[in-house]
């Protein structure tokens, strides 16, 4: 029974069942895993059976839902293998057994812990599941999405605050992320994210977004986006690039001085005017760049001493003349051996003679 109790229903983003140890979790049909949402959403209130009733069968009389309902519990004990809805006159899920991602964000908001409660919702309570069939049971998935969403929304906002008021330009860009991802067509969003792009360095972040949430809000509301976004993209647009001479000594960039509240446009477009004059004049090392490394001097020791192995190289490899060596080992015979050889020859003359007489 320990392996039941690593189960957890991910509820935010989609609606499934996981294990925290990545192994196969049981497979449950989606009128099954939207029975656990409910309860999972409910919390530790419970939900009444008549509630849950007409939530899957509007349409059945009061005898044939509770049956309907009875069935539906059976086959969850059935499938996940233990007893995970506490039945009683309320139904609730047994926290011990089964846990979920929207139990454990509202326990982080009631201890004040926004930065985790903002890590859970990880996307629009279940996000892409529907049921057929089941008309009550979608309309209570908008009625708790819109809740959970704005619940969100504030803690992403208060979260916010306190990155910008910390100077945490990465946090504060992040939170506003993932506000304009929970509301895409929000231009309040839009903004936020856009200057804390800019308040970062991130020209060409803050201009690809700004691009992108354009082309959102012409095709879902066929509407030009919010005019303050546009006058930013605009500045940030018509920020000058400065011309650099590479290999050249540069002298640093005298600096800018930032006049007007923190979360002005034109004081975070000459904020980053200034980063980018600052990284364009800092000294760069180019040596690693095949191609651009300085020829050596002819005087320099190392070289000398390339020079001269390669001369040796050259000595080996040439082709070799052993014709004087040869000679000089080459010796002529003694002149005694050619007087022996001379009357030898006379000896056998001689004796052919008297042979032939």
């Amino acid at each position: 029974m320990m392996w039941v109790r690593m189960l957890r229903l991910v509820t935010f983003g989609g609606l499934a069942l996981e294990r925290p140890d990545g192994s196969p979790p049981p497979r449950l049909r989606p009128q099954r895993l939207a029975v656990l949402s409910v309860l999972a959403g409910a919390g530790d209130r419970g939900v009444s059976r008549e509630r849950m009733s007409g939530l899957f069968w509007p349409d059945a009389d009061e005898e044939r839902a509770r049956h309907s309902l009875r069935q539906a519990l059976y086959s969850l004990r059935q499938e996940i293998g233990a007893e995970v809805v506490q039945s009683d006159a309320i139904l609730s899920l047994d926290r011990s057994a089964l846990g979920s991602d929207i139990s454990d964000f509202r326990t982080a908001l009631a201890a004040g812990d926004r930065a985790r409660a903002a890590l859970l919702a990880a996307g629009p309570f279940l996000h892409g599941f529907y049921l057929t069939g089941s008309p009550e049971f979608e309309r209570w998935v908008e009625e708790e999405r819109a809740a959970l969403s704005a619940e969100t929304s504030r803690v992403l906002l208060a979260l916010t605050k306190e990155a910008e008021a910390a100077h945490d330009h990465d946090a504060s860009a992040e939170w506003w992320r993932r506000l304009s991802v929970l509301d895409p067509l929000s231009g309040r969003y839009a903004l936020g994210y856009l200057k804390a792009l800019a308040a970062r360095g991130d020209r060409a972040g803050a201009l690809a977004f700004a691009r992108a949430h354009e082309s959102i809000v012409r095709r879902e509301l066929e509407a030009d986006a919010d005019p303050e976004i546009r006058r930013l993209e605009a500045e940030l647009r018509a920020m000058p690039s400065p011309i650099v001479v590479r290999g050249a000594a540069t002298k640093a960039a005298p600096p800018v001085t930032v006049v007007g509240a923190p979360n002005d446009s034109a004081a975070l477009v000459a904020a980053q005017l200034q980063r980018m004059s600052e990284a364009e004049t800092a000294p760069r090392d180019f040596s690693s760049v095949a191609g651009l490394t300085p020829p050596p001097s002819p005087n320099d020791p190392a070289t000398l001493a390339a020079a001269q192995l390669q001369r040796l190289s050259e000595a080996e490899t040439a082709p070799r003349d052993f014709s004087s060596v040869a000679a000089v080992h080459r010796r002529e015979p003694p002149a005694w051996r050619l007087l022996f050889g001379a009357g030898a020859a006379l000896v056998l003359i001689a004796i052919i003679a008297i042979v032939a007489a």
